[in-house]
């Protein structure tokens, strides 16, 4: 259950990022995307979904996370405020393995932040082995992204 009555609505099935950039051939192991989803009125990160590190699980738990076949593990998290508009911002950083597929695990650096009714969401998931390489590319990636 939400706290504070308020919840975000839940996309449609089936739909996806609203722009996504990642090198050609891949099945999306490596990927840059923005997804926008509307909420009810009166979301607030906070008030909704609790502090970064609770909010973080929340999101990982709904929607990442399947037992046995994706498994999270929560790395970090911090709440920022959007440069111009001074709105706050969540930001993440997880890892997600996937035990009974044979594949390497993935991290992802995650932004998330509501405005007029709409929740924005940033993330950059890369391979294992990429993230070990240049994690501070990732995380600069993220902290670029504003609400204006």
């Amino acid at each position: 259950a939400a706290r504070g009555g308020a919840a975000a609505r839940a996309p449609p099935r089936g739909s996806g990022p609203d722009v996504a950039f990642g090198p050609p051939g891949q099945a999306g192991e490596e990927n840059l995307s923005v997804v926008i989803g509307s909420l009810v009125a009166g979301f607030s990160l906070r008030g909704t979904l609790g502090p970064p590190a609770e909010a973080a699980e929340r999101l990982l738990q709904s929607s990442i996370a399947k037992p046995g076949v994706r498994e999270t593990t929560l790395l970090g998290s911090f709440e920022r405020a959007s440069a111009q508009t001074g709105l706050p911002l969540y930001q993440f950083e997880y890892k997600v393995e996937y035990p009974s597929l044979n594949k390497a695990p993935t991290y992802t650096v995650c932004v998330v932040g509501a405005k007029r009714d709409n929740l924005f969401t940033f993330a950059s998931r890369v391979p294992a082995a990429e993230w070990e390489a240049r994690p501070e590319v990732y995380r600069e990636a993220a902290s670029s992204f504003e609400l204006l």
